[in-house]
């Protein structure tokens, strides 16, 4: 995934990783991501692990979105729900 034309995400105070824009978040599924090395990262896999259900942020056009996520599969992909462009 090239991560100069990428879509930076939130959980928190900080950025999690990066979505390719052609597979940014527009209904609940499974979806790909390049996690970022950060602190926000980790705490958003600890609130996945402690059975809580993080919600994360990103802009699309200047307009904050955010989405919940139910879990992480694997090592780069989420399942998320209840996706809102504000």
């Amino acid at each position: 995934m090239d991560t100069s034309d990428g879509i930076d995400f939130r959980y928190e105070d900080g950025v999690v990783g990066v979505f390719d824009p052609a597979t940014l978040p527009d209904a609940k599924g499974v979806l790909s991501y390049l996690p970022y090395r950060s602190g926000s990262h980790y705490a958003m896999h600890q609130a996945i692990g402690a059975g809580e259900t993080p919600t994360c942020t990103f802009i699309r056009d200047g307009v904050e979105c955010s989405f919940v996520v139910d879990s992480c599969p694997e090592y780069g992909w989420l399942v998320i729900r209840d996706v809102r462009h504000a």
